[in-house]
């Protein structure tokens, strides 16, 4: 339990590099060539969600604000007989833009999975992941070379107990020491 306490941030930033790397390859996957994907015509399109805008307090009297689009574009499309319904304006799940409901929106969909499609087949870049991914993936190679580098140097110190005392064995008895294993 001691260990567990003393690692936990070790642990935690462990965990963040491999969902973070997870979430970025599977994702990276679902959507390749998605420029190439056949698509059909997207109906009954209607949006869900607002675009939020929080205000903060900042020096000298002035406030930071920032928007969220939480805004998603939900749509029916017809493969091969069979409906499916989508959310996903793009791969990054892009809100849904200005002027959405003058546009004839078509929907992409993944030949091989016809239940996953996007209205706007840009490539995935999952920015965001990626960063995530990349930061977190730094420090565990760092903390990995260190945790490396301690485990060597402290299995070099017991090598180096194990001849002196070997070495004394055999000086004070005059005897040959057989090698011993802890």
């Amino acid at each position: 339990m001691r260990w567990l306490r003393s690692n936990s941030g070790w642990l935690i930033l462990y965990g963040i590099f491999f969902v973070s790397a997870g979430n970025y390859a599977c994702r990276a996957i679902r959507y390749s060539g998605v420029e190439t994907w056949p698509s059909v015509e997207a109906r009954n399109l209607s949006q869900t969600g607002t675009m939020d805008r929080y205000s903060f307090p900042a020096r000298y009297g002035q406030s930071l604000s920032v928007e969220r689009d939480g805004r998603v574009l939900n749509f029916d499309y017809t493969v091969d007989g069979r409906t499916y319904s989508g959310h996903r304006f793009s791969p990054d799940e892009g809100g849904a833009p200005d002027g959405w409901q003058t546009v004839g929106w078509r929907a992409f969909y993944k030949p091989s999975a016809p239940e996953r499609a996007v209205l706007h087949p840009a490539p995935f870049v999952g920015i965001g992941w990626f960063l995530f991914g990349t930061i977190s993936g730094l420090m565990v190679l760092v903390h990995a070379g260190c945790a490396v580098d301690d485990f060597r140097i402290r299995k070099r110190k017991e090598s180096k107990e194990k001849a002196r005392l070997r070495r004394a064995l055999e000086g004070n008895h005059g005897i040959r020491a057989r090698p011993f294993h802890y």
